[in-house]
């Protein structure tokens, strides 16, 4: 159900695009890292809402302010992700570094 214009969208929806993104943003199959951006959670929304056709101006005002709130949470999502990807990235090289120190010594 969409909300009205002085509702939000229902928050489950919202955590349904994250959980979605994180569940699709682990490893591909080649070994690199999924790489996300805003058009590919965006392509999250089901399309009843997508193609939703709304007659009063106030409520595409609201629809408007809806997206585009929702569109800032995912790309501060996207900002978080990316760091968290880093984050790994720079744990796996201490690992490696780690893994090397200790063949040295074995």
């Amino acid at each position: 159900m969409l909300a009205r214009p002085h509702q939000s969208l229902p928050q489950d929806f919202v955590i349904l695009l994250f959980q979605e993104s994180l569940q699709s943003s682990g490893q591909q199959s080649d070994g690199g890292t999924a790489q996300w951006d805003i058009k590919d959670m965006l392509n999250l929304i089901p399309d009843e809402i997508r193609d939703l056709k709304v007659s009063q101006p106030t409520e595409v005002a609201a629809l408007r302010q809806n997206l585009s709130k929702i569109e800032e949470a995912m790309e501060n999502f996207l900002a978080r992700l990316q760091e968290t990807e880093s984050r790994i990235s720079h744990l796996e090289d201490q690992i490696t570094v780690m893994q090397d120190l200790v063949n040295r010594v074995t």
